[in-house]
């Protein structure tokens, strides 16, 4: 008998953030271009998280501004991340280590679906059609400018915390080139706390 008494939410406002954007990728290796990859962009990812304490309900969750994407059927446990690819094939050769965190599909159907390298909206809506997110990013500052081609992703700080997607302080460039979609890119505090 299986007596499960977890509970399963709606991804809404207060449980789901986009925590990670590829939005300008890094110039294509040889063994890329080798493989038959013509343009960085196929190497774009999106990636989102559950902020809150319960799984929640992705069905019906939809990016309708910036990219177009619908997510499938599926649950996102606490804590876990969702990565939605440009190209399916681009990200798992870049990436091979993030293969479980890949959502199935890819948002690269057409060229006009694609990230801005200079900016753009991004509307992430739920299964009634609420707003669960909407902010733009840029490539210039106030925004962090190192993830417009130089390597590093454009990372949320701190998600679990909820910050405010439209606001550039709440984002900064990932630590790790090419970023970390699936997995954390959180940085440990180095110093004396009590130094003030």
């Amino acid at each position: 008998m299986i007596n499960n008494t977890s509970t399963i939410e709606p991804a809404g406002p207060a449980n789901l953030a986009v925590t990670e954007l590829m939005y300008n990728a890094s110039d294509l290796t040889p063994a890329e271009v080798a493989a038959g990859f013509q343009n960085q962009s196929a190497f774009e990812y999106i990636e989102v998280m559950n902020i809150g304490d319960s799984s929640i309900d992705l069905t019906g969750v939809q990016f309708t501004e910036g990219i177009t994407f619908a997510f499938p059927s599926m649950t996102l446990e606490p804590r876990a991340r969702a990565v939605i690819p440009r190209n399916r094939g681009a990200f798992l050769a870049r990436y091979p280590e993030a293969a479980a965190a890949l959502l199935s599909g890819e948002f690269g159907i057409g060229e006009g679906n694609r990230l801005s390298n200079s900016g753009e909206e991004i509307l992430l809506t739920g299964a009634g059609g609420q707003e669960i997110r909407r902010f733009t990013y840029l490539d210039e500052f106030p925004w962090p400018v190192s993830p417009d081609g130089l390597g590093p992703s454009l990372v949320l700080i701190a998600p679990r915390l909820n910050p405010d997607h439209a606001v550039p302080l709440n984002w900064r460039a990932g630590t790790a080139v090419g970023g970390t979609p699936g997995g954390s890119d959180a940085v440990d505090f180095v110093g004396d706390p009590d130094a003030d």
